[in-house]
């Protein structure tokens, strides 16, 4: 099934917002977000431009892409075992918690990477699982030792090393397991400067547009947007989410 969702990116350098990515996409939905197609989007940004190349750039986009059940997930660079592989037990230490919110009994399932392979791509978190019906019903945690592509001063990309905050919630509306909302979180030092990245990804209903052009994992999502095209007459009909104080400031220039 293919769903469309709202995706919203913003980089923070030395606490200050210097871009602001939105874009609406639709994605396979079953378990998890994949095979992303950009519908529409624009940006807003303060960055200076260096060979074509904005700085402080990356594409978390396929950060959102990561899934919790699946064999191997291997998209571009990444290799990240999940935590419902069918190999899981060789690669982390499962513990249990039960809860009892008053209106249903939940699994929470911790995962926590066995030390021998403590550099693997691998997800340190927790799993909430509906103890009745064994539903999967949000994940929450972090992504381990996963690269980011950014560039570096004059425009030269770089794969960043750095862990991910990650939190999927799972919604059932329509039968299964569908990805409801992804949101990423993540920071790095780059060239004396903290960059802090974040991105909230929300499915959206009722909206009939198809993705258009596939989007690349290793490619700034600006630069994807500018081949696209920006479509005024869209943006104009169609309500966004809420931004932030320094995102709105940011897209007012």
């Amino acid at each position: 099934r293919t769903r469309n969702y709202f995706y919203r990116q913003t980089t923070k350098v030395d606490g200050s917002t210097t871009s602001m990515v939105e874009a609406f996409v639709s994605a396979r939905s079953a378990y998890g977000v994949s095979r992303t197609r950009l519908i529409t989007g624009r940006y807003a940004d303060s960055e200076q431009i260096s060979k074509g190349v904005k700085t402080h750039s990356a594409n978390l986009l396929p950060l959102s892409e990561t899934g919790m059940a699946c064999d191997a997930f291997k998209f571009g660079y990444y290799d990240f075992i999940s935590p419902l592989s069918w190999g899981y037990k060789r690669y982390y230490d499962v513990g249990l918690d039960i809860m009892d919110n008053g209106r249903q009994t939940i699994y929470a399932i911790h995962f926590k990477p066995v030390k021998e392979y403590g550099r693997r791509m691998l997800f340190s978190g927790t799993l909430y699982v509906d103890a009745g019906d064994s539903r999967v019903l949000r994940a929450d945690g972090k992504l381990l030792n996963f690269r980011i592509i950014s560039s570096f001063g004059l425009g030269q990309l770089n794969a960043v090393e750095a862990n991910i905050d990650i939190t999927i919630d799972y919604d059932y509306a329509n039968g299964f397991c569908e990805a409801g909302a992804v949101g990423v979180r993540t920071s790095f030092v780059n060239e004396g400067s903290k960059v802090c990245f974040s991105s909230v990804l929300y499915h959206v209903d009722g909206m009939q547009a198809q993705g258009q052009k596939r989007t690349k994992p290793a490619t700034d999502l600006r630069q994807q947007i500018d081949e696209l095209g920006y479509d005024a007459d869209f943006w104009k009909q169609t309500e966004i989410f809420k931004r932030t104080d320094g995102e709105a400031a940011l897209a007012r220039q």
